[in-house]
């Protein structure tokens, strides 16, 4: 009888902290694959940074600077976020400092005149 309660223990243990972190990692990766659309900036598993171009049931067109390269669509590691408008956002008092230089040399530039 304790024999039995050590072995579902241990298979509980197994599933915690084995088969559940698994499955939730291929969840999210399927989600990302699902997720792909054309315009998308993506790099690939090779470390390649390049645009999504055209999407087939299983391949993926990359535009990279003119070049159109065609690979398959689980080789896409990540998609990439617009990092213009996360700049911005991130960082409001750069924005005030550069906003303040901006006037001041417009400022400067009027008593010159």
């Amino acid at each position: 009888m304790g024999m039995l309660i050590y072995i579902v223990v241990i298979v509980g243990m197994m599933y915690f902290f084995m088969i559940r972190p698994a499955r939730k990692q291929q969840q999210q990766r399927q989600e990302l694959m699902n997720s792909v659309a054309v315009g998308d900036k993506v790099v690939m598993i090779s470390g390649l940074h390049g645009v999504v171009h055209a999407i087939d049931a299983s391949l993926v067109t990359i535009n990279c600077e003119g070049i159109f390269l065609e690979f398959e669509r689980t080789s896409i590691a990540r998609v990439l976020k617009d990092t213009a408008a996360e700049d911005s956002q991130a960082c409001p008092e750069e924005e005030e400092a550069k906003e303040k230089e901006v006037e001041t040399e417009v400022s400067e530039q009027e008593s010159e005149d």
